[in-house]
């Protein structure tokens, strides 16, 4: 009787399937475990943040408006040409009062870049250094040209890889501790990271 039993068509079929449930049950009933245990108060969070509040620091950070002058390639006589062309952009502001409105003229007439021709040079997004060491390691010269200036101050014209820049910052914040409260959020899901790698 049993032979019989097993040449039911989808016997097997539904043996798998009541494997797999009981599998996926399982794993949810873990989750729900360990997510009981997640369960961050206040005081642990607040304790957590003290700890680790130099990672939660804002580092310097600057939005910006930028003239960007690609070279081509790297052999010297595209180089130079990109250079040149950078100095001349650089050399027109320096002779009109710096603002934003001057700058977005030339940066439209300069920069290789039509999308940053078109906003004038001007990006939206705060720049600063960053934990990512990948990241870092790739925009480091920017970072280092550009984080050491005032706001409304412009740089001179640097390179980065085979292409060169002017940048000059509209808004500028210096580093700071932030509160608690401002992080709340984030610090309870790295706690709650931290906690559930050490439980799984």
């Amino acid at each position: 009787m049993r032979k019989a039993d097993e040449n039911i068509p989808g016997k097997k079929d539904r043996e798998e399937y009541e494997r797999v449930r009981r599998s996926v049950l399982r794993q949810l009933l873990h989750q729900e475990e360990v997510d009981d245990q997640l369960k961050i108060s206040d005081k642990k969070a607040k304790a957590f943040f003290e700890e680790n509040k130099n990672y939660y620091r804002q580092s310097a950070r600057v939005k910006v408006s930028y003239i960007y002058v690609r070279s081509g390639s790297n052999s010297p006589d595209d180089l130079r040409k990109a250079q040149k062309k950078a100095e001349q952009a650089r050399k027109e502001l320096s002779k009109t009062p710096l603002t934003e409105l001057n700058f977005a003229k030339i940066a439209k007439k300069y920069s290789d870049d039509p999308d940053v021709a078109k906003t004038g040079g001007e990006i939206e997004p705060w720049i600063s250094e960053t934990d990512n060491m990948l990241n870092e390691m790739l925009a480091h010269e920017f970072h280092k040209n550009v984080l050491q200036l005032a706001k409304g101050e412009l740089s001179s014209v640097f390179k980065v890889g085979n292409d060169y820049y002017i940048v000059m910052v509209r808004e500028r914040e210096e580093a700071k501790d932030k509160q608690f409260e401002e992080v709340r959020s984030e610090v309870i899901q790295d706690l709650e990271t931290a906690t559930h790698e050490k439980m799984t």
